[in-house]
């Protein structure tokens, strides 16, 4: 009975590790150089589009203070790519609330911002 148990509590736990694992996005390699000019154009062609939605908000790593209090106000894609020498990240955003930091001093992070953490690997 004892193993039973133990063996159940192991399982849920792997479980759970998998159920709340962290989306991985992954960058294709960039056979043609993007052009640094904030145009989407044919460079772009290969690079896997997500789209930001309420749907993956939280898996993206979201979180509800981050949505503001009218719920989602802001969502879009963003395409990853790299090449030998750089990292390349186009972001299209669609807002329906522009803000900026009209007060010095105050938290950047409290108006709008995209933030993107990498892990190399």
């Amino acid at each position: 009975m004892r193993k039973t148990v133990v063996l159940s509590v192991l399982l849920l736990l792997v479980l759970s590790s998998v159920a709340f694992a962290s989306p991985e996005f992954i960058a294709k390699y960039a056979a043609v150089k993007p052009e640094i000019d904030g145009i989407l154009d044919d460079a772009w062609a290969e690079a896997p589009v997500v789209t930001l939605t309420m749907e993956n908000y939280e898996a993206i790593g979201g979180s509800y203070a981050s949505r503001g209090p009218g719920g989602f106000a802001a969502g879009g894609q963003f395409r990853v790519m790299w090449d030998d020498e750089n990292l390349y990240v186009f972001i299209d955003v669609a807002d329906r609330d522009h803000s900026y930091n009209a007060n010095p001093g105050s938290n950047f992070i409290n108006n709008n911002v995209v933030q993107m953490p990498i892990k190399p690997g």
